[in-house]
C-alpha cells in the first residue's frame, strides 16, 4: 500500500498551472517538523507535493505561505535530469485529500506564522 499522511506548513504560496488539457496542477513544498528534544529549534523535513483538479483549485484559492494543512496522498517516484545533464531520482507526494488546519484569515495582510528553515532548491524539473 502506498499511502502517506503529513501535517505541515507551506513554505511559500503554491504554484498553480492550467495545463493545455484544461487540468489544474498545484505544486508546493510542505515543511513538516520532526519531533525533537530541542523544542526551541525544531528540525523539519521538506516534501515536494503536487495536487490535481479540484484539490489544486482548493489549494490555489484557500492555502497560502505559512498555512498549516493536513494532506493524504501517495508517494510518486521518477527521474529527471539536473542542470549538468545527470540523471536524478525525484520523490513527490501526490495529494489526494487536504484539510485546512490554519485559522481563516480576515484579510490578505494578516501576519504569517514563522516558517522553519529554508527548503531545498526549487523543483528541478518542468511539467
Amino acid at each position: 500500500m502506498n499511502k502517506i499522511e503529513l501535517t505541515g506548513r507551506l513554505t511559500k504560496d503554491a504554484e498553480i498551472k492550467t495545463l493545455d488539457s484544461g487540468m489544474k496542477l498545484a505544486k508546493f513544498c510542505l515543511a513538516v517538523n520532526r519531533r525533537s528534544k530541542k523544542e526551541e529549534h525544531p528540525e523539519a523535513d521538506f516534501f515536494w507535493c503536487q495536487a490535481w483538479d479540484k484539490v489544486a483549485e482548493l489549494i490555489g484559492k484557500y492555502v497560502h505561505k505559512g498555512d498549516k494543512v493536513g494532506i493524504v496522498g501517495r508517494v510518486q517516484t521518477g527521474k529527471y535530469q539536473d542542470k549538468n545533464g545527470e540523471s536524478r531520482d525525484r520523490f513527490e507526494v501526490v495529494v489526494e485529500e487536504i484539510e485546512f488546519l490554519s485559522e481563516k484569515r480576515s484579510d490578505s495582510s494578516a501576519p504569517v506564522p514563522s516558517e522553519p528553515s529554508a527548503p531545498p532548491a526549487e523543483l528541478p524539473f518542468e511539467i
